[in-house]
């Protein structure tokens, strides 16, 4: 996920009115956390990728 996807997603769970701040809550860290994960593989493989081309 790209940060400016996951920043969409944060405003229309921000902006969805039938769910409560605590689940709006949880839901962002959610998807924070699944966008950091993310990251991190990335820039995982692509350091083993680097190593591997050596």
């Amino acid at each position: 996920m790209k940060k400016d996807k996951l920043e969409r997603e944060i405003e229309l769970l921000e902006d969805d009115d039938s769910l409560t701040i605590s689940e709006k809550s949880k839901m962002i860290r959610e998807l924070e956390r699944d966008y950091w994960d993310a990251a991190e593989e990335s820039a995982r493989e692509a350091h083993d990728n680097e190593y591997n081309s050596w």
